[in-house]
């Protein structure tokens, strides 16, 4: 849940910090963007695409920490196609990667709207970046053929939030799923001993529970 909002807002964010005249393109996107995918993928450039790729628990010392905590991996792609030459399309995609760096480093999704409303909205906390983003020359042959650079801006983001009981499983209808805070245990166990003067310890009680899970 955490994740789904964070890569939500951070598309937001970056789609209102820049013009469509900068930036034509701001997208989420699904994984790890090669030029493989530039040839099979439509975009219009420049363009940034963003991914969430995975997450691990939040560093100590962070802004946010605690059981549901998860420091996300964030990647946003910057592709430009300068026709002017190889180092006119180097230097714009740098360009806005810088940009993007900076924009980045100085959000803070709690305190600035409207993305503060709508992650409040969920039940999630996002924090800004602990760390400067880095950033990356994806620049080969392949690129190049395509008439296009590549850079990777890269970065880690913590968010806290987990899903509510009632959406946990939305597969299931309401109607049907129990409500876990109204439970009743019915235990058939008897207390005491048996007759005789010694009990016989290779007699195993029989015990037996029964659980009722009451529907709202």
């Amino acid at each position: 849940m955490s994740g789904v909002l964070l890569l939500e807002q951070a598309v937001a964010y970056v789609r209102a910090s820049f013009t469509k005249a900068q930036v034509k393109d701001v997208r989420a996107y699904a994984g790890e963007f090669s030029t493989a995918e530039m040839k099979n993928v439509s975009y219009n450039c420049p363009a940034i695409l963003i991914s969430l790729l995975g997450w691990k628990k939040p560093d100590e010392g962070g802004r946010l920490t605690g059981r549901h905590a998860k420091n996300h991996r964030m990647v946003a792609f910057v592709v430009t196609k300068n026709a002017k030459s190889r180092e006119a399309r180097m230097t714009e995609a740098m360009r806005l990667a810088e940009d993007l760096s900076v924009l980045l480093r100085q959000w803070a999704p709690m305190a600035q709207q409207p993305y503060a409303s709508a992650i409040q909205a969920q039940g999630v906390t996002i924090v800004g970046l602990d760390d400067q983003p880095t950033c990356e020359n994806l620049y080969n042959r392949a690129v190049d053929e395509q008439g296009q650079a590549l850079w990777m801006v890269d970065w880690y983001q913590c968010a806290k939030g987990v899903i509510p009981l009632n959406q946990e499983r939305p597969d299931v209808p309401y109607a049907d799923r129990p409500n876990m805070r109204h439970v009743k245990i019915y235990d058939t166990a008897r207390g005491g001993q048996a007759p005789g003067d010694t009990p016989d310890t290779s007699i195993v009680p029989d015990v037996q529970e029964k659980i009722d899970f009451e529907k709202p």
